[in-house]
């Protein structure tokens, strides 16, 4: 009797185990990764510090600044990698608008039913530069005429669609409307007629939502020729060539701006960085790896995330 009882219980402790093996492994899979999460997280603060002790050194940024090299170290049997790039280096979407939405005085009547008056006024000088930048990427003109009237539709307050572009009648049918405003994310241009997934691919990393300033120490060529215009008598590898500035009137010095763009562009141009994107890699031994992406805005006052995400593997594209 004694046998048969040690015999069930044996059995039964089997059963147990065997039911309980995938959960435990699910559950070592999850450690793992949360482990593997928060090691990535220390990239994220170690940027921050970084950056800080930059500002406190350093009076202006350039692609010379230690925080622009990426940065490796060991926690215990995981490897974190590092890599932060300012947001003033891309195409600021600020600059597709002259001035914010404002609010409507007291009194003032309220909009015509089923459209919204934003107060919103789209610069036509930044969607002729928007548009130049997605030629300069290697789309067509009708692609990218498609893509800025797309865009300029997406942001204005009105209905009245652009020669190319779309308004509420074509979004309705996917169950959303135009923003009437500019986007929160570059995720959200996926969402506009004309931005397909090979051409966000294309002019993701040349783009930003966080920042409405441009430093002409760390912008690429393809941004600037977009700003400034491409004059042949003055190619604007001579511009890039001659950085770092220590301020924007000597690089305005070697750039001859064309009138139209001067004006709005005299507020927006820079030669420090303010804004950054930071993204952290962690991977164990066995190749697990994870990643977090964030927006860090810099300042006197510190250093403060403005956006948080945890990358899925393969990673995300910017947001």
């Amino acid at each position: 009797m004694t046998l048969i009882l040690i015999a069930i219980l044996a059995l039964a402790a089997v059963e147990l185990f065997l039911f309980l093996r995938p959960k435990l492994s699910v559950s070592r899979e999850l450690l793992q990764r949360t482990l593997l999460v928060n090691a990535a997280s220390t990239g994220i603060d170690y940027a921050r510090s970084l950056l800080l002790e930059d500002l406190e050194n350093s009076e202006f940024d350039s692609l010379e600044e230690p925080w622009n090299e990426p940065v490796e170290y060991a926690l215990d049997r995981v490897e974190v990698k590092v890599r932060i790039e300012d947001e003033e280096r891309r195409f600021p979407l600020a600059f597709l608008i002259v001035e914010p939405a404002a609010k409507p005085a007291v009194g003032t009547a309220p909009a015509e039913s089923g459209r919204t008056d934003t107060g919103i006024k789209l610069s036509e000088v930044g969607l002729e530069a928007f548009e130049t930048l997605l030629k300069r990427l290697g789309l067509t003109p009708n692609w990218a005429k498609e893509a800025v009237d797309s865009l300029a539709d997406w942001i204005d307050g009105d209905d009245d669609p652009r020669s190319f572009g779309a308004e509420k009648d074509y979004y309705a049918v996917n169950g959303y409307q135009a923003r009437n405003g500019l986007p929160d994310n570059l995720g959200e241009l996926a969402l506009v007629k004309g931005f397909r997934p090979d051409i966000t691919e294309k002019v993701f990393p040349y783009l930003t939502v966080f920042s409405k300033r441009l430093n002409l120490n760390t912008a690429p060529a393809e941004v600037l020729e977009s700003m400034f215009g491409k004059d042949e008598s003055l190619p604007i590898d001579f511009l890039v060539n001659g950085r770092p500035y220590e301020s924007t009137a000597d690089a305005l010095k070697l750039a001859q701006i064309d009138p139209k763009f001067y004006n709005q562009l005299q507020k927006m141009l820079t030669v420090s960085s303010s804004v950054f994107s930071v993204r952290s890699t962690a991977r164990d031994e066995s190749g697990r790896q994870e990643s977090v992406y964030a927006i860090i805005e810099r300042n006197e006052k510190g250093g403060r995330i403005l956006y948080w995400q945890r990358l899925q593997p393969p990673d995300d594209p910017l947001p």
